[in-house]
């Protein structure tokens, strides 16, 4: 009866070790849950300049990592530490597209925990800006060449000669007419004194 009793024991004691063992465990598991993220798990957003992880438990400030892929680009980002439950990156800028978020942080009882979040980046296109009414065209801005305007004064048709002495003062018409006389009396005298000779030399 004695030897029965004390193999039932130990049986007894073996259960209650493994039950205990299972419970650490779980409990140690429960203490380094993912609680929140940014984003979330299935999350579309339309910018996304860091990420951000919170833990239920405390973890070790080494061999934390975070990783985005996508269809046809992939990202390491660098981890930091905002708080002893908190990990955060800064985040590339990413087309859109499907991404998963792939996280590996240590808890503080020394055991890595890792998981993945997907997400969707749905960033909005750049849009040219339209161009107002009054924009400047570079046709507009070609000066057109100076056309020629004749003087009001001038007239295409008239006679140059009326012209001209219209445009004489009086005593220039004046001293005109005496030059005018001069000459007539010096070719009256040079035509008189030729005549002359021609009547002595016959």
């Amino acid at each position: 009866m004695n030897r029965s009793r004390l193999g039932r024991s130990a049986g007894v004691g073996a259960m209650l070790g493994m039950v205990a063992a299972v419970m650490l465990a779980t409990s140690a598991a429960a203490h380094t849950a993912l609680v929140a993220s940014t984003p979330s798990e299935g999350q579309t957003v339309t910018e996304l300049d860091r990420v951000r992880l919170e833990f239920s438990g405390q973890l070790l400030d080494i061999g934390a990592s975070l990783t985005v892929r996508g269809d046809s680009e992939s990202a390491d980002l660098v981890a930091e530490f905002a708080a002893n439950n908190v990990v955060e990156a800064d985040v590339p800028p990413l087309a859109s597209g499907d991404y998963i978020l792939e996280w590996r942080v240590v808890a503080e009882d020394g055991h890595p925990i890792e998981g993945a979040i997907a997400f969707i980046m749905d960033a909005p296109l750049p849009v040219d800006p339209i161009p107002t009414a009054d924009a400047t065209s570079p046709e507009s801005e070609i000066s057109p060449s100076p056309s020629f305007v004749p003087p009001a004064d001038l007239e295409l048709n008239g006679d140059f000669g009326e012209k001209v002495s219209q445009s004489l003062s009086p005593l220039d018409a004046l001293l005109i007419a005496l030059v005018g006389a001069v000459l007539v009396a010096i070719a009256w005298l040079i035509t008189k004194r030729v005549s002359a000779r021609e009547s002595a030399g016959r």
